[in-house]
């Protein structure tokens, strides 16, 4: 077997999103009627003894510092109410996601991605945490080749070939 058909070619490191992930073993009502306008809804039930709910920004980011603060103003800008049922809530989660990547066994490569410490100071003041979850690496698709065929006959000339038989 060649090097080259044993090598398994993947896609390279990459950020995926921020998510905020919220839980709490009462009821979300407030935070839901306040950030599911401002933000994009992923998830919404109870998972374990937590009612959770799960969102992203509704906007295209590039990076996970811009990301982390449009979710960290999403909350700073609460109504008291809403506060009070985020400052109640067991999990308040600003999670990155991580799609690992390699680009060949050969050569494994990396990916840095930072956090500013005011964003982290921010997320800390309102009394989140960072998780960080990394997805596993996926091959890389393989490009689509077209295939030529060769152009159809037409219908009379199969028929007659057909008939031959």
């Amino acid at each position: 077997m060649s090097p080259k058909a044993r090598t398994a070619q993947y896609e390279p490191a990459r950020f995926i999103n921020v998510d905020l992930e919220i839980g709490a073993r009462g009821k979300l009502d407030a935070l839901v009627c306040e950030l599911t306008p401002r933000l994009f809804e992923l998830f919404r039930g109870k998972l374990g003894a937590l009612n959770r709910v799960h969102y992203e920004v509704g906007v295209c980011v590039s990076d996970a510092d811009s990301t982390m603060l449009a979710l960290v103003e999403a909350v700073q800008g609460l109504t008291p109410a809403a506060r009070r049922s985020w400052d109640r809530a067991a999990m308040r989660d600003f999670n990155i996601g991580i799609q690992a990547g390699m680009a060949g066994v050969t050569r494994p490569g990396h990916f840095e991605l930072a956090i500013a410490s005011t964003t982290l100071a921010q997320v800390a003041a309102l009394g989140g945490r960072v998780v960080v979850t990394v997805y596993p690496p996926c091959p890389a698709r393989p490009r689509r080749r077209v295939a030529r065929s060769a152009p159809a006959r037409p219908v009379a000339a199969r028929s007659a070939r057909v008939r031959a038989r």
